[in-house]
This record gives structure tokens, C-alpha cells and sequence, in this order.
């Protein structure tokens, strides 16, 4: 993967507009800047739009948008890069609506001839992230620990367990595969154990009903033996039920005739009880008959008694219709009354509405006018209060700028900038004095060691004579070095002295000036919020003037309608009291209501008066019903008669069923045997019936457990064919392991990377560190495990990677992580061709910062691309392209710069 473009917008401290930045011109470059401008933000907009991957946050769930450069609510990275000769583009979208985020991931190959973009973006982000790790040939995490130091990382690999640089490992050399494969195995393994537990179950249940089988022949030859026995049982039943029935055949004409003589004694007896019923109603009415005859003896006659209450009902109704004829007159003449007091009483109401609604309009603006009054006094009287509390503080204000203005001190600004500009150019030669310095050391020593005393520089042969001359003027211009140093340093010393002693007062005035400066503005905005409270105190008196005279009219208005509304009153209750006709017809009301109060009282309902006369009537019925009594009693003779015969036949009765006595006995004594042995029948048959389902069950049983024994036979074949299923992907699954092919696999690639580590050791530490892999470690039980050490050889002896101090671990983290780059790069068919060191430097000294870009310079034509990110001066003198990254109002933005 070659990255070419890289456009960025609102993506950490780069803002919008979006900014497109082109390393595709480019082979080495440094990324330099000052910290906190976006260098290492580029860099994570990099791994973001390929994985969806960034620096780490404190929030996971919310890493995206933690992302988005604060005050904006979306941001999108797009990348044009090349790998396998093919031209890829991939941009990532996030996006804040109502609350959530909104993201976006496409990815197509750019046509090189026709520069159309052809898409390749799958349906869910997820399986376009695959598919971009399919194109690239490794996620991001492997990316991380191979082609890309970040900043403060390098140790990423190093400091993995042993088990996650195996993994890392089997990422880079495209083992995911093979992994895949083995968790699918496994998975088909546990499926198939599962199949294998339902089998051994099912074996076990048919086992089970097989041992069952004797028992079941044991249990059918029984049931046999039990029917055949209930069978004769059965046949015994029916012999006697027909004796028995033979013998009760006999007695059962006796027993027909018993019942006869029943029914007969029966009917008597409800003959007799139908006589009783007529008898007793017969004697209850001649007993009422002869009581009321002596009742009616003390009575007056019916047409008497009539007659005093139908003259009785007449008085009533005349009373009644008299009371009705004044009531109707009362309520017509209240009618009327009602009527005309209304009209007049409207008439005036009208008037006292119109004067109502105007007293209302009238107060209600009264009460407006009145409480604008009171909130505009009570704001004017807060202005006032805020314009002299103003006027206060801007006193304050002038006395404290007086006071700065005397405390400011003089100073020579001039003179400490001269001073400070004059530091930075002696220092600036003393660094290249030093330089000088150390050149010439060099060089004296490369020619003390060159044994054929040839130049170190033109490679020509120097005569002893000339040697002597050259060291006679390396010695004086060294000499030169040092007086010119010994005159600097006291140079230096001077004017920092200088400095130090001024730099306390330009800070104290600068102080001073900053303070007059605020206290001036502040002093500015109290004159313009004096000036216009002032003008605001103006507007508010006059609206106080203004509203006072509108109140006092409102005021004299108002009490003008209350005067008018109780004259008007006044007039109306003079009206009604005075009109003629209402007085004519108060004095109508009062005379039939004198009328209605001296009513005679009513002597009696007419409800109550017509209940007597419908009582007489009735009684004038039962009167009559007295003439019957002669017939009454020639019937009561008659039933009498006629009851006395019965009893006396109901006896003959009774003596003739005493000789049948126990014939009935008999009779339900035979059929209490029969029905006894119809019982006893019907349960034999059922038992039987009941065994001979069973006998039925149990055969089929039989059957069902002889077809049990042929399927447990198939059953236990296919069981012995699940195991060894099993066993054999059990063995294909730890054949795939980390520890089977896998870690051969590793094995194989490990002497590669650490040859590479070792050869770049060499140059970083003049061959005096070499690495190596321990691939297995032996246990104190004498085992051996699958392992991934890192152990480290020195002048010291082995000691694993852990010891070392910072610098040293520095460089081996460095030589091991380009070993793997360097792997990758050269691996067929291998996609990573981008270095990318991300700072790291700062624990390096001097040499070993040029031994770091020795190693840089002798691999640099094995990736197409490399991007170093440092502050070091020493270091980013030597790119010739630099990618300087500042910072402005508007965001991060990226300036090439080149070297030559």
C-alpha cells in the first residue's frame, strides 16, 4: 500500500475548507512542525480512513466522534493509493444528526487512463472494512506493529505477550486464512459432538426398551392365562342368571296382582283427598255466610249510605273548581305584572349597560395607565441608581489609571531586543565553531590511522614533509577554534547577563501596559453605558409626565359615569313604584289571594270518597251471595255421605293386601340376586376386555422391540463412524494450531526477520547487539511450550528485551520493527510499501541519530515510500523534502518544503 492523496476536512485540528495533501512526487519526507499543529493527525487520518482506526480516546463508544474537530459536526478523510499496480480510492464519512452519528465508507478503483472511479462498496460498512483489508492484505492493528511506529508505540511489537506477536506474525505473513479454517473445523467438531451426544442417548433409550423384551413374554403369558380363567367365570354367570329368572317368572303373577290392588288402594285414597279438598272450602264459606248475616243486621241501608256520599263527593268538586278558577286568575295577573315590570326594567338596564361598559373601558385603562406608571418610576429610579453607581466606578477606574501611568518603569525595549538578537547570532556560531571543531578532530584522527598516509578526502599520497606542514595548520586553526570559543563564551555570558537583568522590568511594563490598556477600555464602556442609561433617564421622566396627566383625566372621567350611573338608578326604582297599571294589578293579586286564604276546608278527598263507594259496592255483592246458603248446606251433606263410603272401601282394601305380604319380599329378593349377579357379570367382562387390550399392547410391544434391536445395530455403525469423525477433525484442528502448522509456518519466516534485525542491529550499535527468537521454552516439569521470547545478546551477556534502558530498547524496537517491514516488502505478493516513524528519536544521542539514518538511507529503495515525523534539527536537516505543518485560524494545513 503506496499512499499517494490524502484530503482531510474537519478531521482533528483540520478544519474546512478540506485540504488535499500529494505525496505521490515524493520518496523521503519529513513531517516537522510544532507540537500540537497536526503532524501525528495526519498520520491517524491515514489509519482512519483505511480501518476506521485512530489514536486511542477515553471513550471508545464515542471515538469517532471525539474526531471531529470541535465546533463542526461532520468530517470526512479521503485516500488515493496504489498497491499491486492498482489504483485505489477509499473515503469515510462521519456526520452528527439530531444526536447520533451517521457513517459512511466507500471504496473503488480509480481507471488510470481515464481517471473514472468505479465503485467496489459493499452493502454494510463492516463487509466493505473486509473487503479494504482483503485489497490491502492486513488489518490495522498488523499494520500498526509493522509499517507504522507511532508516536510513543515503537516498542509495540516488543511488548506483546508471546501468544499476540504469534498472532501478529500470522496476520503479516496471511496465516488468517489457516485460522479460519481451524475455528470452522472446530465448529464442525462441536456440531458434530452434539450429534454424537444424541446418538449415544438414543442407543441408551433403545437398550433399554431391548432388556425390556423377557419381561414383556413373561407378562403376555399371564394375561392369557387370567382371560381364559374370566371367559368360564362369564359362562357360569349366565347359567345362573337364567335359574334365577326362571324362579322369579313364577312369582311374578302374585306380584302383578299386588300392584293392582296398590293402584286401587292408591286411587281411594286420592279420592279421598279430593273430597277432603272440596269439604273444607264448602265449610269456610257457610262459616263466612253466617258471620256476615250477623254483621249486616247493625248496618243502615245501601241507598242510604250512597246517597251521603255522592253529596259528599259534591261539595268536594265545587270547593276544587273555585280554588282552581283563582289560582288561574293569580297567574295570569303575575303574568302581566311580571311582563310590564320587565320592559321597564330593560329600558333602564339598557342604559346602566351602556354606562357600565363605559365605567369599565374607563377603569380598566386607569388601571394600565397606573401600573405603567409604577414599573416606569421603579426602572427610572434603578437607572438612576445604576448611572450613579457608573459614575463611581468610572472615578475608580480614572483614579487607577493615574496610578498605573506613574509605576510604568523606563525601559530600553530596543536595547533588550538588540541584546537578544545579538545571543541567537553568537550562539549561532558558536554551534558552528563546535562543528568546526569536531571535523577537525575527525580528520586528524582518520589521518593518524591511515597507515599509508593517503587523504581521507582526494584519496592521494601525502609525503612526511607535507603530513607535517598539514598538522602543523590543523594544530593553529584549532588554536583559532578554541580563542574564538573562549571570546564567545564571554560574549555570551555578557549579554544573557544583560537580559536576565532587564528581562524582569520589559515583563512589569508590558504588565503595567496590559493593565492600563483594560482599565481604558473598561473606562470607554462605562462613558458609553453612562451616555445612554443618561438618555434612557430622560425618556423615562418624560413618559412619567405624560402618563400622570393621562391618569388624572382617566380619574375625573370615571368619577363623572359613577354620578350619572346612580342618578339612573334612581329613576328606575321612582318608576316602578309609582305606575298606574302595576298598582291595578298588585291590587287584583291581593283580593284573589284574600279569596283563596278564606276557602272553606275540604270535609274529605275525593280519592277517599270514591274508595267508599266502590267498598260499598263490593259489599252489596256479598250481600246477595247470603240467599245461597240452603244450597250450601245440601252440599256439605252430600260430600260427607259420599266420604264416609269411601273410607269404608279403603279398609276393605287394606285387608286384602295384608295377604300378599310376602310376595313382595320374595320378588325383590330374587331380583337383588339377579341384579347382584349381572353386577358381578359386567365387571368379569370388563377385567376381561381390559386384558385382552392389554395382551394387544404387549404384542405390539414385542414387535416394536424386535424392530428396536435391527435399528440399534444401524444406530451403533453410525455411532462408531461419529467418533472417529471426531477424532479426526479433533487431530486436522490441532494439525492447524498455533502450535501445529501455524507455528511452522512462523518458525519458517523467523530466521528472516531475524537475520534483517540483527543486520540492522549491527549499524545501529557498531556491531555490538544481536537479537534472536525463542520459539519454545522447557517448563519445570520438564515439558516443553510454544513460546514467542525475544532474547538480546550484548557485551554484557543474554538478557531478555525487558532489561535494557530506554536508548537501547529504542534501537531494538527500531531494527526489529523495519526487519519485519523489510519482510513484508520483499514477500511475494506482499501489499505494505510505506515506512512510517512517528518521533521516538528524543532518547538517541548524536551517533545514534546518524546510525539511525544510515539504516534509513540504506533501505529507503526497498519501500516506495517513507514518512519520518521529528523535531530534531540534526535529523530533519537531512531530508530534502519536508511536509511543514502549522496551524491557523481556521485549522491545521500542510506547506512542502524542498531542500535540495
Amino acid at each position: 500500500m503506496i499512499p499517494l492523496k490524502i484530503y482531510l476536512k474537519n478531521f482533528l485540528s483540520y478544519g474546512a475548507p478540506g485540504q488535499t495533501i500529494n505525496f505521490e512526487p515524493h520518496h523521503l519526507i519529513c513531517l516537522s512542525g510544532k507540537n500540537g499543529h497536526g503532524k501525528s493527525a495526519l498520520l491517524d487520518a491515514l489509519t482512519w480512513v483505511l480501518w476506521g482506526q485512530a489514536r486511542k480516546t477515553t471513550h471508545p463508544g464515542k471515538a469517532d466522534e471525539n474526531l471531529i474537530k470541535i465546533g463542526q459536526t461532520d468530517m470526512t478523510v479521503m485516500l488515493d493509493f496504489m498497491c499491486n499496480n492498482t489504483l485505489y480510492r477509499v473515503r469515510r464519512e462521519v456526520a452528527q444528526s439530531r444526536g447520533k452519528l451517521i457513517s459512511q465508507l466507500d471504496v473503488g478503483i480509480i481507471d488510470q487512463t481515464t481517471q473514472q472511479l468505479k465503485a467496489l462498496t459493499e452493502k454494510t460498512i463492516r463487509d466493505t472494512q473486509e473487503l479494504i483489508n482483503r485489497i490491502i492484505g492486513l488489518n490495522g492493528e498488523a499494520f500498526q506493529n509493522s509499517s507504522f511506529f507511532r508516536q510513543g508505540n515503537a516498542d509495540e511489537f516488543s511488548k506483546k505477550a508471546p501468544k499476540d506477536r504469534k498472532d501478529i506474525l500470522a496476520n503479516l505473513i496471511g496465516l488468517d486464512h489457516i485460522e479460519q479454517l481451524r475455528k470452522r473445523i472446530i465448529e464442525k467438531g462441536r456440531e458434530l459432538g452434539f450429534h454424537r451426544q444424541h446418538k449415544e442417548r438414543l442407543c441408551e433409550h433403545i437398550k433399554e426398551e431391548v432388556q425390556q423384551h423377557t419381561q414383556l413374554g413373561e407378562a403376555l403369558t399371564t394375561l392369557s392365562s387370567r382371560i381364559e380363567d374370566l371367559t368360564q367365570h362369564e359362562k357360569d354367570f349366565d347359567t345362573n342368571i337364567a335359574i334365577i329368572s326362571e324362579q322369579q317368572q313364577l312369582i311374578a303373577t302374585e306380584y302383578h296382582a299386588l300392584n293392582n290392588k296398590r293402584r286401587e288402594s292408591e286411587r281411594i285414597a286420592q279420592t279421598i283427598k279430593t273430597h277432603y279438598d272440596m269439604l273444607l272450602p264448602a265449610l269456610a264459606k257457610w262459616r263466612t255466610i253466617r258471620q256476615m248475616k250477623r254483621t249486616y243486621k247493625s248496618l243502615p241501608s245501601f241507598d242510604q249510605r250512597r246517597a251521603d256520599l255522592i253529596q259528599l263527593r259534591h261539595t268536594v268538586q265545587e270547593i276544587l273548581t273555585e280554588e282552581a278558577t283563582l289560582k288561574t286568575a293569580l297567574q295570569k295577573y303575575n303574568a302581566v305584572l311580571i311582563e310590564r315590570t320587565y320592559t321597564l326594567h330593560r329600558e333602564y338596564e339598557s342604559r346602566l349597560m351602556l354606562h357600565k361598559d363605559l365605567l369599565q373601558t374607563v377603569t380598566t385603562q386607569l388601571y394600565a395607565k397606573t401600573h405603567a406608571h409604577e414599573i416606569i418610576q421603579k426602572s427610572s429610579t434603578e437607572l438612576q441608581h445604576e448611572l450613579n453607581s457608573i459614575n463611581d466606578k468610572m472615578t475608580k477606574l480614572t483614579e487607577q489609571i493615574d496610578l498605573a501611568q506613574k509605576n510604568v518603569p523606563v525601559i530600553a525595549q530596543h536595547l533588550f531586543e538588540k541584546n537578544t538578537q545579538r545571543l541567537v547570532q553568537f550562539q549561532a556560531h558558536m554551534t558552528r565553531l563546535l562543528h568546526d571543531e569536531k571535523m577537525i578532530i575527525d580528520h586528524e584522527q582518520m589521518m593518524r590511522n591511515n597507515q599509508d598516509r593517503s587523504c581521507s578526502w582526494c584519496f592521494q599520497h601525502i609525503s612526511e614533509d607535507n603530513a607535517q606542514l598539514i598538522h602543523q595548520k590543523i594544530a593553529h586553526r584549532f588554536c583559532c577554534i578554541k580563542k574564538h570559543q573562549k571570546k564567545l563564551t564571554r560574549c555570551i555570558d555578557h549579554i544573557t547577563e544583560c537580559i536576565n537583568q532587564h528581562h524582569q522590568q520589559v515583563l512589569t511594563a508590558n504588565h503595567i501596559n496590559h493593565e492600563i490598556q483594560k482599565y481604558s477600555s473598561t473606562l470607554e464602556a462605562l462613558s458609553i453605558t453612562r451616555d445612554k442609561t443618561y438618555h434612557d433617564i430622560q425618556q423615562k421622566t418624560a413618559q412619567i409626565q405624560q402618563l400622570t396627566n393621562e391618569i388624572s383625566l382617566l380619574s375625573d372621567q370615571q368619577k363623572a359615569l359613577h354620578t350619572e350611573q346612580s342618578i339612573i338608578e334612581e329613576e328606575q326604582k321612582s318608576t316602578l313604584l309609582h305606575n298606574k297599571q302595576i298598582k291595578e294589578i298588585n291590587e287584583h293579586i291581593g283580593s284573589h289571594e284574600y279569596r283563596l286564604k278564606t276557602l272553606p276546608q275540604l270535609p274529605a278527598q275525593l280519592t277517599d270518597i270514591q274508595q267508599h263507594l266502590d267498598q260499598l259496592a263490593a259489599e252489596e255483592i256479598h250481600y246477595a251471595t247470603l240467599q245461597t246458603e240452603p244450597e250450601l248446606i245440601a252440599h256439605l251433606k252430600m260430600l260427607f255421605t259420599t266420604l264416609r263410603n269411601i273410607k269404608q272401601q279403603k279398609k276393605i282394601q287394606e285387608q286384602e293386601l295384608g295377604a300378599y305380604a310376602t310376595v313382595e319380599a320374595r320378588f325383590k329378593e330374587y331380583e337383588q340376586m339377579k341384579l347382584d349377579l349381572q353386577q358381578n357379570y359386567k365387571k368379569v367382562r370388563q377385567e376381561r376386555e381390559e386384558l385382552i387390550h392389554r395382551k394387544g399392547s404387549l404384542e405390539q410391544a414385542c414387535l416394536h422391540v424386535e424392530k428396536q434391536k435391527e435399528q440399534l445395530t444401524h444406530e451403533q455403525k453410525e455411532l462408531d463412524a461419529l467418533v472417529a469423525e471426531i477424532d479426526d477433525h479433533n487431530l486436522l484442528a490441532q494439525a492447524l494450531s498455533k502450535d501445529g502448522l501455524q507455528g511452522i509456518l512462523i518458525e519458517y519466516i523467523l530466521p528472516d526477520i531475524e537475520r534483517e534485525a540483527n543486520l540492522l542491529l549491527s549499524k545501529l550499535t557498531d556491531n555490538q547487539t544481536q537479537l534472536y527468537f525463542e520459539s519454545v521454552r522447557e517448563l519445570k516439569n520438564g515439558n516443553l511450550k510454544e513460546t514467542l521470547d525475544i532474547k538480546i545478546s550484548d557485551n554484557q551477556g543474554i538478557r531478555p528485551y525487558e532489561l535494557f534502558s530506554g536508548g537501547e530498547a529504542f534501537r531494538i524496537d527500531f531494527a526489529l520493527r523495519l526487519a519485519i517491514s523489510k519482510f513484508l516488502a520483499r514477500r511475494s505478493g506482499a501489499s505494505i510499501q510505506t515506512l512510517i516513524i512517528d518521533e521516538g528519536f528524543g532518547s538517541q544521542d548524536e551517533e545514534g541519530l546518524n546510525r539511525i539514518m544510515e539504516a534509513l538511507y540504506a533501505i529507503q529503495n526497498e519501500f516506495a515510500k517513507i514518512i519520518i515525523v521529528s523535531h530534531l534539527s540534526s535529523m530533519k536537516d537531512q531530508f530534502p523534502v519536508h511536509f511543514h505543518v502549522q496551524k491557523g485560524t481556521k485549522g491545521s494545513f500542510v506547506q512542502v518544503i524542498q531542500q535540495g
